[in-house]
């Protein structure tokens, strides 16, 4: 076994939109508090929140079940709204949206991608996100903190590379937005950390309620599960090129035939499918 499963712990900085009750999209800036320097403390150590872009963003403690990642990533939202957003405005977690151009006339709506991040395939540098339009994003990431027998900076690409495979793949059919892998969202897209690693390829939209959370902390886990069990999913082999081609060219035909290959169930919002013959 290379990763300690019984010392696993899953966490999330996940992002998302405002808007109105009645739909009319809301600027974060100047409602969220906190700010990438210096997030703001929620009332449970491990919460905090802060502005990103034009959108808000929040973290939650590490956790060791699904359960406890679904009431975590819940109570950060309950906590937003009832604390600090108006009565009138609301969370939501569609991937993307297009602001108009009023609530980006501000410098910090001008700020992309201020860490880098690194591509688990080709094992470089991403370069920074360009500004596409009005268009603003919203990522659901996920961090992995663990032990292992031997550490290794490959074992972070395998586990992105497996992560790929469990939930990339299958959020091209689940997550119906396809704007945002524009900016961000690309396959392997991750960062490195000190206690593991953030990966950064699933969109906000699967923190939008409890099966999809839920179901992202058990893939997670199923990835692991293949990392510890299988070889590297080499970049340039068959199933390495086919999960990036299908995650960067939102290619649903190919996510059918891996989620066929690989058995991966899709959540319950997801039951009614058609394997690719």
């Amino acid at each position: 076994m290379r990763i300690i499963k019984e010392e696993l712990t899953i966490g999330s900085d996940p992002e998302f939109s405002l808007q109105t009750k009645t739909g009319e999209i809301v600027s974060a800036i100047g409602l969220i508090k906190g700010t990438k320097d210096k997030p703001y403390p929620m009332d449970i150590k491990g919460f905090a929140m802060q502005v990103d872009n034009v959108n808000c963003e929040y973290n939650i403690p590490p956790v060791r079940t699904a359960e406890e990642f679904d009431n975590a990533l819940q109570h950060g939202i309950n906590y937003i709204q009832k604390y600090v957003l108006p009565e009138n405005v609301i969370p939501c977690f569609d991937a993307s949206k297009f602001f108009p151009e009023e609530l980006l006339d501000n410098d910090i709506a001008r700020e992309f991608g201020c860490t880098p991040s690194i591509n688990a395939w080709l094992e470089e540098i991403n370069p920074s996100p360009s500004p596409a339009g009005n268009l603003r994003s919203c990522g659901f990431h996920i961090h992995v903190g663990y032990k292992t027998n031997v550490e290794d900076i490959m074992l972070k690409f395998d586990i992105v590379r497996a992560m790929d495979l469990f939930l990339g793949v299958p959020s091209m059919i689940i997550d119906p937005d396809t704007e945002r892998r524009k900016l961000y969202g690309k396959a392997g897209e991750m960062r490195m950390t000190n206690y593991g690693l953030e990966g950064r390829t699933l969109s906000s939209y699967f923190n939008s309620c409890s099966e999809l959370r839920k179901w992202c902390f058990n893939q997670t886990m199923l990835a692991i599960d293949y990392v510890n069990n299988n070889p590297t999913i080499e970049a340039n082999s068959e199933l390495g090129q086919k999960i990036q081609d299908c995650i960067n060219n939102d290619d649903k035909n190919l996510a059918y035939e891996l989620i066929d290959t690989f058995k991966i169930t899709l959540p319950n919002t997801q039951k009614e499918y058609v394997t690719v013959s």
